[in-house]
């Protein structure tokens, strides 16, 4: 194929996206440039490293937890910080219901292999919330999310109440406040990782994405790396860019024990540069020269099979 290789960085949905609007209707050059135009229209968000693993653009709610933790002048423990509080908030607070719903990757069969620590906020085992309560726990949030802006502690019962009803934004909320020891509550890495685990499992990308690196590398509790590549492959699945590279790089370096495959590395590394990640497209340069046109060629194939949209 003439144009394989400059269409390794090309999302395929760009490519069709480019060619029903008209923008290609000349040439296959015309159509990669068009596609190529269209998938850089956006700035990439700043990411996190740590191991050489991402973690995550700031969030609007980051950002302010991160100015709050400055006013009170103590020393913040970010570790996860920025992958733990993924929910973009306007300054009125207003809620995403389209968080409202269960819609990430679940793989049937699938225990957990992790037993989450004795936390009394999480007693309750959790229970698939009725309509009422999704809305009364957006309800919740949405009150919260104005008084703890506003420093109010009280702000912090209705974030507990709707974390309880299984809203995975108050989950990821609570998680990162925990992390970070803000708005009243101590620096608990373990309750955390269980809230975050919480959120995971009702499928949000991005708190997969968190969990999988708690457990990949055993912060807030045991660590567990085929249970951490297990969950960084979900939020893979899920769109979600920077655990796309991530499996990349623990394909490619073997980190945490984790076979070397570079045939794998080279196919999340190659979703992600599709996404318009500079890194990932470091990367499929770096390891296009090491490997045969037939691995090249399967890992793209394999790399077209993930269809759900980036999540950045």
């Amino acid at each position: 194929d003439d144009y394989a290789a400059e269409t390794d960085f090309v999302d395929p949905r760009a490519l069709r996206a480019a060619a029903a609007q008209g923008r290609a209707a000349n040439s296959t050059r015309q159509a990669i440039d068009a596609a190529r135009a269209a998938m850089t229209e956006s700035d990439e968000p700043p990411a996190r490293s740590g191991f050489g693993l991402k973690r995550g653009g700031k969030s609007r709610l980051q950002e302010r937890l991160d100015k709050q933790a400055s006013k009170q002048g103590g020393t913040v423990r970010k570790a996860l910080g920025a992958s733990a509080v993924a929910v973009v908030l306007t300054a009125t607070g207003a809620v995403a219901f389209s968080e409202l719903t269960d819609t990430g990757i679940q793989i049937p069969g699938f225990p957990s292999a992790e037993t989450p620590a004795p936390v009394a906020a999480l007693a309750t085992a959790p229970v698939e919330a009725s309509p009422a309560d999704r809305a009364r726990a957006a309800e919740l949030y949405q009150q919260a999310v104005i008084k703890l802006d506003a420093d109010d502690a009280t702000g912090l019962d209705a974030l507990k109440q709707a974390a309880e009803l299984g809203y995975a934004p108050a989950q990821i909320y609570i998680a990162g406040l925990y992390e970070q020891g803000l708005k009243g509550l101590p620096l608990d890495m373990p309750k955390a990782r269980a809230w975050t685990r919480r959120a995971a499992e009702a499928g949000n990308p991005r708190a997969m994405m968190t969990y999988g690196l708690h457990l990949f590398e055993g912060t807030g509790g045991a660590r567990n790396v085929d249970e951490g590549v297990m969950w960084l492959s979900r939020a893979a699945e899920a769109g979600m860019v920077d655990s796309q590279y991530n499996l990349g790089q623990v394909y490619e370096t073997g980190q945490g024990g984790v076979r070397v495959d570079l045939v794998e590395a080279f196919k999340w590394y190659l979703i992600a540069s599709r996404a318009g990640d500079s890194a990932a497209q470091e990367a499929v340069d770096r390891l296009r020269s090491v490997l045969s046109v037939g691995d090249r060629g399967k890992a793209r194939a394999d790399a077209d099979l993930i269809t759900a949209e980036p999540v950045t």
